[in-house]
């Protein structure tokens, strides 16, 4: 799982199923999760379709349409190596009791639900809180993070380019003039680290520990928000609040915590120092870099529907 909660769901109610997954979605905006339903009526699903997707749940309704058995279903599941966790759910639990009975260990890791809702709703809550609480762990974490700042990152980059391509003159002038600054201070600071490495023995670990990318995350930030001020001249960003302060926003809703997690060392650390504070890697830290990155990512999201249309 990422900001997406997958779940695989076999039911043939229309209704029902909109009911209970408006109910999954209450669940996961409490852990800044979004749900991500494939949904199936019977038994014509492809296979191939579910080993490719790393679903977090699977919810079956145990009596199909056609009398398709949810046994049946899950056997298939499990023969393919699927061992995602099932719920399943009936309102004849008794029935549905004995026959899992007799198919068991062939689809071992399923929990049972009867159908009324607010006992499938309890269930299923204390299920989802389960799988989410199994997820968090700070290998999960940091990597999470990281997926997440590299896709921000070059969807920054690709919206650069495609505005420079479709920018007038005077419009090419004022970014020009910012990646003028830019040259202009990366110069000033390499004349100073050149000076420097001269007058120092340890010429290697000197230049060994100085980055030299040219346009940096903070850069490109600084270009966008040159844009955001010209499509706000333009009228083309109404929100403008939203917008004034993106390069403080992301890189205190991101960077400063991809930087922290990129040097975590496993075995000892229990927390992360993030504008003077020790924060601790638990489930709370979980819980809110969702919330930035769904943040940041619909702030992104706006900005591509203007210059990427």
């Amino acid at each position: 799982m990422n900001i997406l909660f997958k779940v695989l769901w076999f039911e043939d109610s229309p209704d029902w199923l909109e009911l209970e997954k408006n109910f999954l979605d209450y669940i996961l905006e409490n852990h800044n999760l979004k749900s991500d339903v494939t949904h199936f009526s019977d038994d014509a699903f492809n296979f191939e379709e579910i080993l490719s997707n790393n679903y977090d749940l699977i919810l079956m309704d145990f009596k199909l349409a056609r009398n398709i058995s949810g046994i049946d279903i899950a056997s298939k599941i499990r023969d393919n190596k699927v061992i995602t966790d099932i719920l399943f759910y009936s309102s004849d639990y008794d029935g549905m009791i004995s026959e899992i009975k007799t198919s068991i260990p062939q689809i071992d890791g399923v929990y049972l639900a009867k159908r009324q809702n607010n006992v499938f709703n309890d269930k299923l809550e204390r299920l989802v809180n389960k799988i989410i609480k199994r997820s968090e762990d700070i290998v999960f974490l940091r990597g999470f993070v990281l997926d997440y700042t590299s896709d921000f990152e070059m969807r920054i980059q690709k919206i650069l380019n495609v505005f420079w391509e479709n920018a007038t003159s005077e419009e090419k002038k004022e970014i020009v003039k910012r990646i003028e600054g830019i040259s202009k201070s990366k110069q000033d600071h390499l004349e100073r680290h050149i000076i420097k490495m001269a007058e120092t023995d340890d010429v290697l670990k000197y230049a060994n520990s100085t980055k030299n990318f040219f346009l940096s995350t903070s850069d490109r930030l600084d270009i966008l928000n040159d844009i955001f001020k010209i499509l706000m001249s333009k009228s083309k960003l109404k929100r403008i609040e939203g917008f004034k302060s993106f390069k403080d926003f992301y890189l205190n809703k991101i960077n400063v915590y991809r930087n922290k997690l990129g040097h975590v060392d496993f075995s000892k650390d229990k927390a992360i120092k993030v504008s003077g504070k020790n924060i601790l890697i638990d489930s709370n830290l979980h819980k809110q870099l969702r919330k930035n990155i769904r943040e940041v990512d619909a702030k992104i999201q706006e900005i591509e529907k203007i210059v990427l249309r």
